[in-house]
Order: structure tokens, then sequence, then C-alpha cells
């Protein structure tokens, strides 16, 4: 074989486009697992808000039913 035969730099351009499909194929995994903890990150706030509106809202019927309201019939109306 010559200097100049191009086999051999054939040879290396596939290793190199190997290694970097290689490589490719581990960035795909990266982004599926960063997508996945997104996704699961995005429910986890979703739940955790709805979760709070509804113990907000329990906390306050709780609160109200507490208080002793009495009923006001025919008040005058006050002026400043």
């Amino acid at each position: 074989m010559t200097e100049d035969d191009p086999t051999d730099e054939i040879s290396e351009i596939e290793q190199r486009i190997e290694a970097l499909a290689e490589e490719a194929e581990r960035c795909r995994k990266f982004i599926l697992v960063s997508k996945i903890a997104i996704g699961g990150g995005a429910a986890l706030l979703l739940i955790a808000i709805l979760g709070m509106f509804n113990a907000a809202e329990a906390l306050r019927a709780r609160l109200i039913g507490g208080i002793d309201l009495r009923l006001v019939h025919d008040a005058p109306a006050k002026l400043m």
C-alpha cells in the first residue's frame, strides 16, 4: 500500500462516524430522560397546586363553619 492509499483514510472516517453515532445515541438517551423529568416535574407541580387549592377550600369552609354567625334583620343602613 502506498502513502496516498484512500483505504486507510476511509477506514478512519468510518471509525469516526461510528464514534459519533455512539455519542449521538447517548445524547438521545439524555434528552429522553430530561423530557421525562420535565414531564414528571410539571405533573407534580400541577398536583401540588390542585392539592393546595383543595386544602385551602377545606380550611376556609372549616373556619367559616366555626364562626358563630348571626342573621341581621332589617338593620338600618349606616351612613358615614
